[in-house]
């Protein structure tokens, strides 16, 4: 079995190409609450799951763009993985079109949130 330092090598290249200052800044956003959650992220969400080797990094940008659609509530979070896909080249018209997927399983109120976001991370690049 692969050991956690390893996850968390590999958890932290990954978020170094979709969100470079990441890691540093939930650990300082954290540390007063609840310092483990940068690592769990880095080691678990990063580290074991984005590495799998089924999907590409893309597709599991695109997944993670509709899937926190979906969702609702988590602008912050949609925020930061719309300007990670666009920190790996995928394209505004890529992003949209996940966002526009949405609307069939999750709704107007949903997707258009999700445009909404997505208009504005898409201003501020």
């Amino acid at each position: 079995m692969e050991n956690t330092h390893s996850k968390k090598a590999r958890g932290l290249d990954i978020l170094q190409k979709i969100h470079p200052d990441a890691f540093v800044r939930l650990s300082d956003e954290m540390k007063d609450i609840c310092p483990e959650m940068s690592e769990y992220i880095a080691e678990f969400a990063y580290g074991t799951i984005y590495t799998r080797e089924t999907l590409d990094i893309e597709s599991r940008s695109l997944c993670t763009i509709s899937i926190l659609t979906t969702l609702g509530g988590v602008t912050s979070e949609l925020k930061a993985h719309i300007q990670g896909a666009l920190n790996l080249g995928i394209s505004k018209e890529k992003i949209t079109e996940t966002i526009v997927h949405t609307l069939i399983y999750a709704g107007f109120p949903r997707a258009l949130e999700g445009l909404k976001v997505a208009k504005e991370v898409f201003l501020a690049n």
